[in-house]
């Protein structure tokens, strides 16, 4: 049923469009519609009486992370919710920029709008147009028929081009992309043309590009996990800064995944152990599927509010049954799972990283099985300098050089740890929580392994 305010949009619309129709001079612009190209008529509208979109796919991952996502489900076109609308809008990442150009040179492109003054794209210069203070916003207006998908399906043509307007963040191409499959039946080959990702003309390139939108879905689908393992409290927009290392997670788990299941599964798991605990690109890249054996328990070892936890931690269960997540069917298989878990596994904590999302403090199993409560704040900072040291340890195996000058390497980045050591020890010995019985065994091991080498290194010479 159509509301008294949106009655008078469509006969404000209805008039400006009759009174451009009225002249040989009316600006118009050549807009792809359905099978065909028409020429749709540009009118001049007030910015108020427009209404911004609320299926618009630029703030999708907002709006879904938002505390007002009932109230603009309920009723996008109330007062209220866009006014919430807009402050999603106010947020994209180049908005101030945007709305500083037009205040200087104005609207120069046109938006689109339909006939009931629904806007399709150019809902950020909207608001941008009001907060400056303009009286009206420049729109070429759809024919009256349009259907939701038709929009949708324009929106695409419309707002990837890569031109002035802000880019859309990662998780709302993810979004899209998810809507084009989900919503209109697309396929990866449609997606690449649809995207100009790939000329439809270019085989190659469309199946390449085509792979492109299957990894997205894929990805698409490990963020709808690890969402669904933290009981939802985990946003989506989390992601948004992850792109590139969750591509590459993709490559890997798709390089592994038929010739080693068990691996794939234990490199998704510790590099989103990682990614949770705010570990940067460079050490996400050096997490493989051996990271947690080989060099993360070592690390965890070390730290003293992991120490006592650490085989609890990683230790792995056997799986209690599947859990039906939300997804698409071509992700069915990017997430494998081994028939033999391996002893350990980083599983665990994942799980208690998830859970504990937006928790004060996380709860603990000691290695002797009994149960303590740490600041989950703290639990995180050991747990991520515990990663940082172990992918430091990864780093010095594979770029220690070549075999006549690694071993001086080795040693020369060991004493400028040891000189920094130093100047740390010196900033926190007089803290009443420094733990110098630790410290004094820790020097003692650096001691036994300077031995050690002397000793290999007198051996060496004599027998020379």
């Amino acid at each position: 049923m159509e509301s008294p305010a949106q009655n008078e949009r469509i006969e404000l619309i209805a008039k400006a469009l009759a009174e451009a129709d009225g002249k040989s001079n009316a600006e118009r612009v050549r807009i792809g519609w359905r099978t065909r190209e028409i020429f749709a008529t540009v009118v001049e509208l007030p910015v108020e009486k427009v209404v911004l979109n609320p299926r618009s796919h630029r703030i999708r991952a907002q709006l879904e992370s938002s505390p007002a996502k009932d109230l603009i489900e309920v009723d996008p076109f109330t007062e209220e919710a866009q006014a919430a609308i807009a402050e999603l809008l106010r947020g994209a990442n180049e908005f101030h920029d945007l709305r500083a150009n037009l205040a200087d040179v104005g609207q120069i492109e046109p938006g689109v709008v339909t006939a009931t003054g629904l806007l399709v794209n150019a809902n950020t210069r909207c608001v941008a147009l009001r907060d400056n203070g303009a009286r009206y916003v420049r729109a070429a207006v759809l024919p009256a028929d349009a259907s939701h998908e038709e929009i949708d399906r324009l929106e695409l043509r419309l707002q990837m081009k890569r031109d002035f307007h802000s880019d859309y963040t990662f998780t709302n191409e993810l979004l899209f992309i998810e809507d084009l499959v989900k919503q209109y039946h697309f396929t990866p080959e449609q997606i690449a043309t649809e995207m100009a990702w790939a000329s439809a003309s270019d085989s190659r390139a469309v199946a390449r590009k085509a792979e492109q939108a299957n990894s997205y879905l894929r990805m698409l689908s490990i963020i709808r996990e690890v969402q669904h393992m933290s009981a939802g409290k985990l946003k989506i927009v989390y992601f948004d800064s992850n792109r590139q290392a969750l591509m590459e997670l993709d490559e890997e788990i798709e390089r592994l995944k038929n010739s080693d299941h068990g691996a794939a599964q234990e490199l998704r798991n510790a590099r989103l152990v990682g990614l949770l605990t705010g570990a940067g690109y460079r050490e996400l890249r050096e997490i493989g599927a051996d990271f947690l054996d080989k060099y993360l328990i070592p690390a965890m070892e070390d730290r003293p509010g992991l120490s006592p936890h650490v085989e609890t931690l990683t230790l792995a269960v056997e799986p209690s049954g599947t859990v039906e997540l939300s997804g698409l069917d071509i992700l069915e298989d990017s997430t494998p799972v081994s028939d033999e878990p391996s002893k350990r596994s980083s599983a665990p904590l994942l799980d208690l990283l998830t859970r504990s999302v937006d928790e004060e403090v996380v709860a603990l199993t000691t290695n002797d099985g009994e149960r303590r409560e740490l600041q989950r704040g703290y639990f995180c900072s050991e747990l991520l300098s515990a990663i940082e040291g172990a992918a430091e340890d990864v780093r010095l195996e594979r770029e220690a050089g070549d075999l006549l000058n690694r071993p001086r390497d080795l040693i020369r980045k060991a004493t400028k740890q040891t000189q920094a050591a130093i100047e740390a020890f010196r900033e926190v010995n007089s803290h009443p929580e420094f733990d110098l019985d630790r410290m004094r065994s820790a020097v003692a091991d650096l001691g036994t392994a300077y031995d050690a080498l002397m000793a290999v290194m007198d051996e060496d010479t004599a027998g020379s």
